[in-house]
């Protein structure tokens, strides 16, 4: 086995292989293990992480198998398992535990994700209410009228929205409309449709508009 790995995380040893380390490309593991670092083993050819050790199985099991048995722990043992998922920057793993227990403060875990991915909410934010004016998107858009269902379930509001679809759905290749969606797609690259979701329908990112979201391929704002 050429690609055979030996961990000690925090004091519990551990053997894999580099294709199971860098299975979340995305991951701090992946960047660690790609090959494109040198690294300092031990006497014993082990790599030392300085986390909890015995929580680590439950990373190497997501990443062996994509998923983590979690029906008998406790609470605070899946927000621990969580809190090494964010360390590591493993996002499957995130959003599958962020499923399965009531997080408090998600707000902050989507934050810290995109402090660990060196994304800047705060000048994305400038960036998008620069670009997205409501001139821009009143003239670019066309306007749409969703009103509310009777089934009390159903959370989406009525009001006036404009839809903006990405320039690779529709015939417009206005430079200055494209050049506005390459840089959410740049962003979405970065951070991931899930996340850049998360940024807009948990006010996280502060607009001019009422809401803004993405479905499918369309950018819906609601003025």
């Amino acid at each position: 086995m050429t690609d055979a790995v030996k961990l000690n995380v925090g004091g519990v040893l551990y053997q894999t292989t580099q294709h199971t380390l860098t299975k979340d490309q995305d991951s701090m593991l992946a960047s660690m293990f790609s090959g494109r670092h040198p690294l300092k083993p031990d006497e014993n050819g082990y790599h030392f992480i300085d986390r909890d050790g015995k929580l680590f199985e439950y990373i190497l099991k997501f990443l062996r198998d994509g998923n983590i048995r979690i029906d008998n722990l406790e609470e605070n043992t899946i927000k621990n398992i969580l809190d090494e998922a964010n360390y590591y920057n493993i996002s499957g793993l995130i959003k599958f535990l962020q499923t399965c227990v009531k997080v408090d403060n998600d707000v902050d875990i989507i934050k810290k994700i995109c402090a660990v991915k060196n994304f800047d909410i705060e000048q994305f934010e400038q960036q998008f209410n620069k670009i997205f004016t409501l001139e821009f998107v009143v003239r670019r858009g066309g306007c749409y009228v969703y009103k509310r269902s009777t089934d009390t379930s159903d959370m989406s509001s009525s009001g006036c929205y404009y839809s903006m679809r990405s320039p690779s759905f529709r015939s417009s290749s206005h430079y200055d409309y494209k050049k506005a969606f390459d840089f959410l797609d740049t962003v979405v690259d970065e951070i991931g449709l899930d996340f850049f979701k998360i940024l807009f329908s948990r006010n996280i990112i502060k607009t001019q508009y009422k809401s803004v979201y993405w479905d499918l391929c369309d950018l819906k704002f609601e003025i």
